[in-house]
């Protein structure tokens, strides 16, 4: 179940317009836990979470039918369609939402650097945010907020 409710959601989304990121990639994975990727798609574990700023969001899971069960998204990407690198999924979806030449990619610090540098060999046009510890803070006050019913 995704955690998040759709004004802490629309909240995200207009910090990402307000600093101009075109896509947010999270990354839960052996190597690097995130319950980021819990609170936004509702899949417990082990897959990206990528959302652009108009709200568009996939799954890329390694568990499909996992994430078939309990996913929250717009769409849940095979990568078994993509050579089995979500690198190139993430490639495809980018390239079919977002009509920018040079999108900008926002991660969170917590992320390896070798999935950023992997991020910037296969997706070369685009820019990493420079500032990952705006995000984790945004992460911050929007779970720090409780909303009452």
């Amino acid at each position: 179940m995704r955690s998040i409710s759709d004004e802490k959601f629309d909240n995200l989304l207009s910090f990402m317009q307000e600093k101009k990121i075109d896509v947010l990639f999270i990354q839960d994975s052996e190597t690097s836990r995130d319950v980021k990727l819990q609170y936004l798609s509702g899949h417990p574990t082990d897959a990206s979470y990528v959302l652009t700023s108009s709200g568009e969001n996939c799954l890329i899971p390694w568990d499909l039918l996992l994430a078939k069960d309990l996913a929250q998204t717009d769409e849940i990407i095979d990568v078994s369609e993509y050579k089995f690198s979500s690198f190139v999924a993430l490639k495809e979806f980018i390239s079919n939402k977002i009509s920018k030449s040079s999108p900008i990619i926002g991660v969170l610090p917590k992320i390896p650097y070798g999935t950023v540098k992997s991020i910037g060999q296969y997706i070369p046009e685009a820019k990493i945010y420079n500032e990952p510890n705006h995000i984790d803070q945004k992460f911050s006050d929007i779970r720090a907020t409780k909303i009452l019913a």
